[in-house]
């Protein structure tokens, strides 16, 4: 057709087949099948040529054995619109191309035998928007999409129990990803691989009755990650293998089971310190993950918080320990209270002063028999104290002075003490020299 084909308010019946059949149809204008356009029998497509704008603004299309609207390899030159539509038995737009836009402002869609909106590999020269809300029965697959502009899914409720609601692996959006604004999908969020230049927000949205796909956003790059203000946060969030610059949260981002490992991120926002976001990390369901601390660590370190990074590692430590044989659990718990694992070393102090501090106080009350009489310096109860409990120290005293009975007991522990700390000391501070 060399002009426009225009079908506004017509309506079309077929009960054998497409109201409407035009597969591979060219039209070198534009396709106008909105203001009140109706098909029981839905529209086919497939493999159709428009050349300017495909419009469907307010029709309702109803297919009770296929695809409401059968397209795929649709390609039109400028704007597909579909806004305040009803399509009763889904579209399918599988490897479409339009040039312009695609709206689905407030477009309902039902398939209860597939998807509600299938787009796998649509090109998209602008955005792909559904302001004021869209419901999809059936849900929404964007595998493989590419969107030159950015995806508008506020208010949307998109309901899909056999798999994930919205299903969008490998997408590539150049602009935003945005799913808030009381956004809901039951049946969760699939977006592994996707890549999305701008922001992925789902600032706003109920993820409640995100199971069982949850939200999944592994293997991933995104610029900023909005998690905050969520109405219901989904019981299991995986951001394994991302990257992202930003990751943006709040109070209200408690998912049961948060799934980190191998994630890089810049920047967290807002600051809370390392004990609240330590909690993060022990929701993974794959268990010890040591990247998982070793980002965070990091992320503090950047931002100047030493205390805090510290706080991370030692937490890394006492998890790791947790995966140990016994002999070893044992090590790691005379580690962790002696110095922290190296990131709490000032308790060496409090264990060396209190243990010198001890066996000052015995041998005060039962001193020890001189071993010479010639040369021998006087009695000291705090040097022979620190002279038999520093292994590296020697003041003479305890080459001087021999205990008796009860005392011989008391000098061969805290040899044993002063040992065991120094050697639990320069573990603990030589790993923590090595990380710096």
């Amino acid at each position: 057709m060399e002009g426009r084909l225009w079908l506004v308010g017509a309506r079309l019946t077929r009960a054998d087949g497409y109201a409407l059949d035009a597969p591979d149809m060219v039209v070198s204008g534009g396709l106008y099948c909105g203001g009140g356009f109706t098909a029981h029998g839905g529209v086919n497509v497939y493999g159709a040529s428009v050349g300017a704008g495909f419009d469907l603004d307010g029709a309702r299309l109803v297919n009770s054995r296929g695809f409401a609207l059968r397209a795929p390899n649709l390609v039109v030159a400028s704007d597909l619109t579909c806004r305040n539509a009803v399509f009763m038995g889904g579209v399918n737009v599988f490897g479409a191309e339009v040039g312009g836009q695609f709206w689905l402002n407030a477009t309902r869609l039902t398939n209860t035998d597939g998807w509600a909106l299938n787009a796998p590999n649509v090109k998209v020269g602008g955005g792909l928007y559904s302001r004021g809300g869209m419901v999809a029965e059936g849900g929404v697959n964007l595998y493989g999409a590419r969107i030159g502009a950015g995806v508008e899914l506020q208010g949307g409720r998109l309901v899909n129990r056999r798999s994930a609601a919205l299903r969008a692996p490998h997408m590539t959006v150049a602009g935003d990803l945005t799913c808030g604004d009381g956004f809901s999908a039951v049946g969760g969020v699939e977006l592994s691989g996707c890549r999305v230049e701008g922001r992925l927000s789902f600032r706003g949205a109920d993820l409640s009755d995100a199971e069982p796909g949850a939200l999944t956003c592994t293997d991933a790059q995104v610029r900023a990650f909005f998690l905050d203000r969520l109405r219901s946060a989904p019981g299991v969030v995986s951001l394994s293998g991302t990257t992202v610059e930003v990751i943006h949260d709040d109070g209200g981002f408690q998912p049961e089971h948060l799934d980190l490992d191998r994630a890089r991120y810049v920047v967290l926002t807002p600051y809370r310190p390392a004990r609240e976001r330590i909690t993060w990390i022990r929701r993974g369901r794959t268990g010890y993950q040591p990247w998982c601390y070793e980002q965070l660590a990091a992320y503090y370190r950047r931002i100047g918080h030493d205390e805090d990074a510290r706080t991370v590692l030692l937490a890394k430590q006492r998890h790791r320990r947790e995966t140990l044989r016994l002999p070893a659990k044992l090590w790691g718990h005379l580690q962790d209270v002696t110095v922290g694992y190296g990131y709490r070393p000032l308790r060496a102090l409090g264990w060396l002063g209190s243990g010198i501090a001890a066996t000052a106080v015995f041998f005060a009350i039962h001193p020890p028999k001189r071993a010479t009489e010639e040369g021998a310096p006087h009695f000291s109860a705090p040097a022979y104290a620190a002279d038999v409990f520093l292994p590296v120290l020697d003041l003479g005293q305890q080459r001087a002075f021999t205990p008796q009975g009860v005392g011989q007991w008391v000098a061969w522990a805290a040899v044993l003490a002063g040992w065991v700390l120094a050697t639990t000391v320069i573990a603990g501070v030589t790993r923590n020299v090595v990380r710096a």
